[in-house]
């Protein structure tokens, strides 16, 4: 078989199977990020996209895909869960919005208080709480106004604080003299 025959053969044959590989692609979907774990709200993209555990790229024939769905980790940078996702959700762009001072930036610090007294009713992720420091015979004191919880469990809470507002934590919090206290804002 000539050469140039063989040629044309091969263009012909891309020419019949490229259609089909594009119906076979739409067909059976796209892989969109779909949610490993519960997310909760005021989450930053920054740590869903950069840590292990918080989603997977799973195939979802093209049908099902919802509107806005994420499909690299890389767009949620920047940006900050706006509600708590479930796992098996997909993620889409509704669900995240940007984020000016989001815990994951380079100045930005998660930090634990173990055993803060708290005051004011509930506190959960999501909230918004206040500071304060308690020193041995003296009245209380206002450190921080409107901090973010993170995450709480039995003993402990985490909030989202700046360098500054995280070195004055950790060093009040290892003062044998001061307690702190988180106070739950009213408006939550």
């Amino acid at each position: 078989m000539p050469k140039w025959l063989l040629r044309i053969c091969i263009v012909v044959a891309l020419a019949a199977i490229a259609p089909l590989a594009y119906l076979h692609y739409h067909h059976n979907g796209r892989l969109v990020l779909v949610a490993k774990r519960e997310i909760q709200k005021g989450t930053s993209g920054d740590i869903i996209g950069t840590r292990p555990g918080y989603f997977r790229a799973t195939s979802v024939p093209t049908e099902q895909i919802e509107t806005g769905a994420i499909l690299s980790p890389w767009t949620l940078i920047g940006k900050v869960a706006v509600k708590n996702i479930q796992p098996g959700e997909q993620l889409t762009a509704a669900e995240f919005s940007s984020c000016s001072g989001c815990l994951g930036g380079p100045s930005e610090r998660a930090v634990t208080l173990a055993s803060p007294k708290e005051i004011g009713g509930p506190i959960t992720a999501g909230s918004h709480v206040d500071v304060l420091a308690a020193s041995n015979g003296h009245r209380s004191r206002l450190l921080l106004r409107n901090m973010y919880v993170l995450s709480t469990n039995n003993d402990a809470v985490t909030l989202g604080a700046t360098l500054i507002q995280a070195g004055n934590l950790i060093h009040l919090a290892g003062t044998a003299n001061h307690r702190l206290v988180v106070r739950r804002e009213p408006s939550n």
